[in-house]
């Protein structure tokens, strides 16, 4: 910690059309107190609302502590793959998350969680509760507690826990590189999780240290006002990364991941069938009976049970 010359944790921020949040994402990484140096690794996806001149501000205040990464258009994030290489070789011993809509509520976050992975060499992420907040609907705001119901977290709970964000919560060790399945997810919060418990447990701290806020623009959001042919695009990107991610173990938890591919192809049928595309619901089920054909029996007919009981 006394190399001052190098940051020692860098946080990764990506922001696009963000004007109305992104200052309170920067304020809440400036405002952590420590003796141990933090610079931001900030990228702008083109945006045109006013987020890239407030990025430029920030970066024009804070010369030595933010590193601004801008694009003249938009690349549907690709932009953050060059973001994570530039922080990774940086030499940061630690990396953190926040995205620019999401913010950091506790000045001592960053130092809570260093010092818990510092006393324990065993632990690649340090991770916390956060706050959920709807903008609009603020009485559906609620706090995400430990959704692993442990403290101590393996490789197994987080592929069981599919999909999970918690990314302005995480803190880790510099995993120097990413594995190639991490590009092909829709779902990289959980990508990410998945590759950083391969190198060590996970440790979740009770302390609420984020907000993870749900509002219009967000891109959970977009993604459901997107139609059937994108929707079913999304689905059979997860789908993909799941076989990936199977054959990247060896099978090895395989019990794990083939619960999740079947519900994809049970999203997938849903889909369809609420889009009217009988003949995608019925090429679906076939998936589904291919890939555990007793389930789908089973659901069938319960299906149809209810169908002839109504």
């Amino acid at each position: 910690m006394s190399d001052v010359t190098a940051p020692f944790v860098g946080v990764i921020m990506g922001t696009y059309n963000q004007a109305n949040y992104i200052s309170h994402a920067l304020d809440g990484v400036l405002m952590q107190r420590g003796e141990f140096p933090v610079k931001i690794f900030l990228s702008d996806d083109g945006s045109t609302d006013g987020t890239r001149e407030i990025c430029q501000k920030y970066k024009e205040q804070h010369p030595d502590r933010i590193y601004l990464l801008m694009s003249e258009e938009n690349t549907k994030g690709k932009i953050v793959e060059s973001l994570y290489d530039k922080c990774f070789s940086s030499g940061v011993k630690y990396v953190a998350m926040c995205e620019g809509d999401d913010y950091w509520t506790d000045p001592r976050k960053l130092i809570k969680q260093v010092e818990l992975l510092e006393s324990d060499l065993h632990l690649s992420v340090a991770i916390h509760s956060q706050a959920v907040i709807f903008d609009g609907m603020e009485g559906q705001n609620f706090v995400q507690g430990n959704i692993f119901c442990k403290k101590r977290v393996a490789l197994e709970d987080v592929l069981a826990c599919f999909p999970c964000n918690f990314t302005a919560s995480l803190l880790f060790r510099n995993p120097k590189t990413l594995p190639s399945w991490f590009y092909t997810t829709v779902s990289r919060d959980h990508a990410l999780l998945i590759w950083l418990a391969t190198f060590g447990d996970i440790y979740f701290m009770d302390d609420v240290m984020a907000v993870y806020r749900q509002h219009p623009a967000g891109i959970t959001k977009t993604i459901a006002k997107k139609p059937f042919e994108e929707l079913i695009a999304v689905n059979e990107r997860k789908t993909s990364f799941l076989v990936e991610l199977d054959g990247y173990f060896n099978k090895k938890y395989s019990s794990i991941i083939r619960k999740h591919i079947f519900h994809q192809f049970e999203e997938a049928l849903t889909l369809s069938r609420l889009h009217g595309r009988r003949f995608s619901a019925f090429r679906y089920w076939l998936k589904m009976l291919q890939h555990d054909y007793a389930r789908t029996v089973r659901m069938s007919v319960a299906f149809l049970i209810k169908r002839l009981h109504f």
